[in-house]
């Protein structure tokens, strides 16, 4: 005995074919599937995906591969890296978004000066230690403890030209572990 219940989203939604057993039709591959094949939505009438588990996954892989395959990061990051101009715009977005206080962690530099973008630039490229970090970086297998990275001396003062010298990353790192260090002693002696 077939029973036919219909909801306002498809025409035919759920097959009854005995008190126990429910079908229902693909909306991608067109099958009579049973609904175990099928996973849960819970905003649907029926409670379940518009289609089977089979196509549900085959359409998220070639989702996945079209829009986040590793060939296609690494190919726009090779890009967007080879480029030193690139880089800088990307180091100097990170540090606007410090000093505006946009970082989901409070930063020391909010609300402090930050120079202009086009001066930061050019100050960087004809920077010779931004340089040789830089093509250190390129030529050393991109690793991220290698990366140029600006450093506010004085941590006090915000980023102008005075104040800011290029590290790596992992040199940076270990300076403001070794700041943050020093300052808990600090506190804890008085």
């Amino acid at each position: 005995m077939y029973r036919v219940v219909i909801s306002p989203y498809t025409a035919i939604s759920l097959i009854k074919i005995t008190n126990y057993m429910y079908k229902k039709k693909c909306g991608h591959c067109g099958l009579l599937l049973d609904i175990n094949l099928f996973y849960k939505n819970k905003y649907k009438q029926d409670g379940l995906k518009y289609c089977c588990k089979k196509c549900h996954n085959i359409t998220a892989h070639n989702s996945r591969v079209v829009h986040y395959s590793k060939e296609q990061r690494k190919k726009q990051y090779n890009k967007e890296i080879r480029n030193p101009k690139s880089y800088l715009s990307s180091i100097y977005r990170h540090m606007k978004n410090r000093v505006d206080g946009k970082n989901y962690i409070k930063t020391t530099a909010e609300g402090q000066k930050i120079l202009d973008k086009k001066t930061f630039i050019e100050w960087s490229i004809d920077n010779s230690r931004f340089n040789k970090l830089f093509y250190y970086y390129i030529n050393n297998g991109r690793h991220r403890k290698y990366a140029p990275s600006i450093d506010r001396i004085n941590v006090k003062i915000g980023y102008i030209l005075s104040n800011m010298q290029w590290l790596t990353v992992s040199d940076n790192s270990i300076k403001g572990n070794t700041i943050d260090r020093l300052n808990k002693l600090i506190k804890n002696k008085l």
